[in-house]
């Protein structure tokens, strides 16, 4: 008989993608998809599918809450769920698994991934069910004697036949037989595995780690799965997933524990190469775009521009950058300018702005985005004044040496931007606006070693820097722009009043903005 499955996801795209991969593994499998919790939960009492796949964040009735009504719904309750979801911090996964999830897939789905977890989930369905038409037969007896004799005896029978390994435990919790799919999968007889781990289950679970599980099923009478690693010899183990079912007679009383054990190894290896996979791929992704904007389009597909009212743009170029490189060798060329960009990358780091790109020779970042400050021209400002110092006491030992120095002009302005994704192949984070603009004529104005600010930045940061007017400078569509030089730190509000370092009242100020 097919198996049926119910998919819940209020995007289209999603069940479309789910719907295409199970149907090319699986042409004969009965699929029904809904667009939100509460229609799941009508449909699965109707259905009583094999497999729920649900949505974490869904309209009307959210995935979370779905499972929630489900397991606490008799018709329902065991019907195992997979969460499709993004959220996959280990809370999210702790409280899915809490309300009694199964598994999860991570979006955007991985067709390897989805079919190894929906495949494991119905193997494991179908040998519940098998057991519970075994227990549905012995508990319809009439004499506990003969149940116990020849409905045990037809489920051994089952047992024998099937390549999963079946364990059959006293109510004490004392090991009664074991199939031969046992010995096939642990690769030791049963009588060696008491030896090493115990003849009671309870010694079993407490040497390999099961033993939470145990108790629930012994003492809440509810099927438990749980996976486990399993040492075959020093240089090999198994990935062993466990559905453990409790037997009970006509008085309700514990009889025996059904144990069906499967390999996942080659599922669980998959899942490792894949969550392997997945961090090479977000540390590239991290190293082009924002945290923020790489997640969402990992999660969409797509970013969605953004306006800032509030960013300070920082540019810097080395000047003469051509006549300063005719004697270097290109590799020397590209390690030297590697070096730099370096330290500036640093540098912004540690006052929480953005790398946006860099172009030749040009460097250009800002604070305030993805995520937005109050704080971010004072940030700028300082993260300025240290690169400005590291090019200054650099160019001071190279000139000691008779070396060539690498000059550096920078320059500020704070303004309004948009910020986004462009491109469809290479994604390129970047921002647009007359703000950009205005910023690389403070740089172009600016003069080596110091760093050279507009008025709107001078505005925002003139309680805690010491600057000196230098003039008006003709910025495109806006006019004349006054433009200040930042000498340093107020004296007060510097470490030791050198003008470089904030101390405690500068970061004091900065908290209260």
């Amino acid at each position: 008989m097919a198996h049926k499955i119910l998919i819940a996801d209020d995007q289209k795209e999603n069940i479309i993608a789910i719907y295409s991969i199970l149907r090319h593994y699986d042409s004969t499998l009965e699929i029904v998809a809904t667009p939100n919790g509460k229609v799941a939960f009508d449909l699965a009492q109707e259905l009583l599918p094999d497999l729920i796949i649900l949505d974490w964040e869904m309209p009307v009735m959210t995935g979370i809450d779905a499972v929630k009504f489900l397991k606490s719904t008799e018709s329902t309750k065991e019907i195992p769920i997979i969460m499709a979801t993004a959220l996959t911090s280990s809370e999210n996964l702790k409280e899915a698994m809490a309300e009694g999830a199964m598994d999860y897939i991570k979006k955007p789905i991985d067709r390897i991934e989805l079919i190894a977890r929906v495949k494991s989930a119905l193997n494991l369905h179908d040998s519940y069910k098998e057991i519970l038409k075994q227990k549905a037969k012995i508990q319809t007896q009439a004499d506990e004697l003969l149940i116990k004799n020849s409905e045990l005896k037809k489920l051994s029978i089952v047992a024998s036949k099937t390549d999963n390994s079946v364990m059959i435990i006293q109510s004490n919790g004392y090991i009664e037989w074991a199939n031969d799919g046992f010995s096939k999968l642990l690769e030791m007889t049963l009588d060696e595995f008491v030896e090493k781990f115990g003849k009671n289950l309870h010694e079993v679970a407490a040497k390999l780690g099961f033993s939470k599980e145990l108790d629930i099923c012994m003492k809440q009478s509810k099927t438990v799965s749980y996976t486990i690693p399993f040492e075959i010899d020093n240089q090999r183990k198994k990935w062993i997933q466990t559905t453990l079912t409790p037997i009970f007679n006509e008085e309700l009383q514990l009889e025996k524990l059904i144990a069906v054990q499967s390999d996942i190894t080659t599922i669980k290896e998959q899942e490792e190469q894949i969550l392997k996979e997945k961090k090479k791929s977000d540390s590239l992704l991290l190293n082009i775009l924002p945290t923020e904007t790489a997640e969402e389009l990992k999660t969409k597909g797509y970013a969605t521009p953004r306006l800032y009212k509030k960013v300070t743009i920082l540019f810097t170029d080395f000047k003469g950058f051509t006549k300063s490189c005719e004697g270097l060798a290109p590799n020397e060329l590209v390690s030297e300018l590697h070096s730099y960009f370096v330290k500036f990358d640093d540098i912004i780091q540690d006052h929480f702005i953005e790398k946006i790109k860099t172009i030749g020779d040009a460097y250009m970042c800002a604070g305030g985005l993805p995520i937005r400050n109050k704080t971010n021209p004072i940030d700028s400002v300082l993260a300025a004044l240290k690169i400005q110092n590291f090019m200054n006491t650099l160019n001071e030992e190279k000139r000691a040496k008779k070396m060539i120095v690498w000059e550096l002009r920078l320059g500020i302005h704070t303004g309004e931007v948009v910020a986004g994704v462009v491109g469809k192949k290479k994604f390129a984070y970047d921002i647009w606006g007359d703000s950009v603009n205005i910023a690389s004529r403070m740089e172009s104005a600016g003069e080596v070693g110091k760093v050279n600010i507009s008025e709107t930045t001078y505005n925002e940061v003139k309680d805690f820097f010491v600057c000196k007017h230098r003039g008006k400078i003709e910025a495109k569509n806006k006019g004349k722009i006054d433009m200040y030089f930042v000498e340093s730190i107020i004296p007060e509000l510097s470490i030791d009043g050198k003008g470089l370092i904030p101390n405690e009242k500068f970061i004091k100020m900065l908290s209260e903005m």
